[in-house]
């Protein structure tokens, strides 16, 4: 029979091992989530009575972790087995452990998912311990009296939100789901972001959308491994531009595999509208673009409508995946989760589309003068897509300092002129250091109609484009999200490139 104890280790071990023949970088590897897991033997080590006659085998087993987080390269498999073959000796129980995790072969989606596996498992037993040990605390403070200065209700509010705290993956506790943070200094970070920007085919890294003045305004279209952020005001159709895009981008694009043998995703996950009114959008969107009119939605029936749209956006042979999330009981480190399971079930992700990022909480990023964990928890967002060519798009808010230009008389028209690369941003005025790519979006009236336009910030691509080509204007129709083709119109044109046009008309 096997010691829970060192099958966690074992476990801990197993999980160190498999990212290291996967290679999975250091900004997504488990060595803090197995620092975690040594820190609760570390507690339990002050009486070794705990761990009865295991507890050499038990220290053994630590020592290796230890060695494995600071020095993983210098094992392989062979190595590892024959040190663990050692320290087992003849328990026979755990040397059958040894061949049945560590000891086989594994493609690669069962690689994944057993990485997924066992950090989901290591972080429920880390809850568990953590959980076990506030409760116990808190009963010898509830039966002693010791309650401090608080009342035993202020007491008992307390421990509840610390409950919740272990509960769910909001927790400022450290949380083992956080596996490691970001370092910008960090020479292997750099080398993988300059192998996305700087290697291989670009054509084959191009997503063109289906306006031409976008297309233009980034130099053909949007590209895999670049983090593109979507700035403007509250109510000014960031959450409709971005549904548009992917709907584009799954539309205009014939996926190129790096690996034939999987299938291309694109994923959508909103952090704020539920999936019926993102599918909702995306079918009225569709419809219009096809028809040039509006659908009468009590005539279709959910399943209907849900038909069409996977009709029309799997049209290339893409395929997505569309989430609606709580976003209090997720982190960044459950979006990096998501891909690689998805990953694992034989997909190869080409976008990732998050609405909004900055609704997730900073759990586990670098925490400093305002702003500073949300350009942290974008940096380590950035540097995991671009590892891996994922083109990455969300929008986020601009600040009150850009409203209030607009009080003092800014013209709506010009308005994304006037913040374009200037730290309007809400939350931290410095997530143009993070970003590759700024777009800014404003709703104004043209003519007595409505138009969205459009300005192109920073952009960290090589190229100079044209003044002309960094503003244009997209005309609503009357109730409709802007269609994939614009049309023509006497009072409000398609697109407007000049600032000398746009004088002519203000």
């Amino acid at each position: 029979m096997t010691s829970p104890r060192i099958d966690i280790l074992l476990k801990t071990i197993t999980l160190l091992n498999r990212e290291r023949e996967l290679n999975v970088s250091s900004d997504d590897n488990s060595n803090d989530l197995a620092n975690t897991i040594l820190e609760t033997f570390d507690t339990n080590a002050k009486n070794n009575q705990l761990f009865g006659g295991d507890a050499s085998i038990i220290s053994d087993l630590r020592y290796l972790i230890k060695d494995l987080i600071t020095n993983g390269d210098g094992y392989d498999r062979e190595s590892l087995v024959s040190s663990l073959y050692v320290i087992l000796k003849d328990r026979d129980a755990f040397i059958n452990v040894v061949n049945k995790t560590i000891n086989v072969d594994m493609d690669l989606p069962s690689l994944k998912r057993t990485i997924l596996t066992l950090r989901s498992r290591l972080t429920h037993y880390y809850k568990e311990f953590e959980l076990r040990r506030l409760i116990s605390k808190a009963s010898y403070a509830i039966n002693t009296g010791n309650l401090g200065k608080n009342s035993l209700i202020e007491y008992s509010k307390v421990l509840a939100n610390n409950i919740e705290a272990l509960t769910f993956t909001t927790s400022k506790t450290k949380d083992p789901a956080i596996v490691d943070e970001f370092d910008i200094d960090s020479e292997d970070s750099i080398k993988e972001l300059f192998k996305v920007f700087s290697g291989g085919n670009r054509d084959t890294n191009l997503l063109k959308i289906s306006w031409p003045a976008i297309n233009d305004m980034l130099q053909g279209g949007f590209r895999r491994g670049s983090f593109v952020a979507i700035y403007a005001l509250q109510h000014n159709y960031k959450s409709g531009f971005v549904r548009s895009v992917l709907a584009q981008l799954l539309r205009c694009n014939v996926p190129v595999l790096k690996d034939p043998t999987k299938k291309p995703l694109m994923i959508y996950i909103s952090f704020e509208d539920d999936t019926v009114i993102s599918i909702e959008f995306l079918y009225n969107y569709l419809y219009y673009s096809e028809f040039h009119k509006l659908p009468d939605m009590n005539e279709v029936s959910p399943a209907e409508a849900a038909g069409y749209v996977k009709k029309k956006l799997c049209v290339t042979g893409y395929n997505v995946k569309i989430l609606r999330v709580n976003p209090s009981e997720w982190t960044h480190k459950h979006i990096f989760n998501k891909v690689m399971q998805y990953e694992a079930d034989g997909y190869e992700v080409h976008a990732v589309l998050v609405d909004y990022l900055s609704k997730l909480p900073t759990t586990g990023c670098i925490q400093g003068p305002t702003g500073t964990d949300m350009r942290d928890m974008f940096n380590r967002v950035r540097n995991y897509m671009s590892s891996r060519e994922i083109l990455f798009i969300t929008p986020h808010q601009a600040s009150s300092e850009a409203k209030q230009l607009l009080r003092n008389g800014v013209n709506p028209l010009n308005f994304v002129k006037e913040i374009a690369g200037k730290g309007y941003t809400e939350g931290s005025k410095q997530l143009d250091q993070v970003c590759d790519l700024e777009l800014i979006l404003h709703k104004a009236k043209l003519n007595g109609k409505w138009v969205l336009t459009v300005q192109r910030g920073k952009d960290r691509r090589p190229g100079i484009i044209d003044d002309d080509k960094m503003y244009t204007i997209l005309p609503f129709p009357k109730k409709a999200p802007i269609p994939e083709t614009l049309e023509s119109d006497d009072s409000v044109i398609e697109s407007i490139t000049s600032t000398e046009s746009l004088d002519e008309l203000i």
